[in-house]
């Protein structure tokens, strides 16, 4: 009777244990696909220029100049 009722506890830890696996993947899967609607700045120790929502700065063939007064030049 002890050997039924650890097999049955065991059995119901496994299938917890197997769901909580699941949904684990799946929330993983979620965060991957959502993940790609951020940006990932490739460029570093730049100054980045964004227009429109979108990051020209590897499309610029010169550096930008930041003015002390905000203003931006390219150079």
């Amino acid at each position: 009777m002890v050997k039924k009722r650890k097999i049955i506890k065991f059995i119901r830890t496994f299938k917890r244990l197997i769901i909580i696996l699941i949904a684990l993947a799946i929330i993983l899967l979620i965060l991957n696909i959502t993940n790609n609607n951020y940006v990932v700045d490739t460029i570093k120790n730049k100054t980045n220029l964004i227009i429109s929502n979108i990051n020209v700065t590897k499309d610029l063939k010169q550096d930008l100049y930041i003015q002390d007064r905000n203003c931006v030049y390219v150079l």
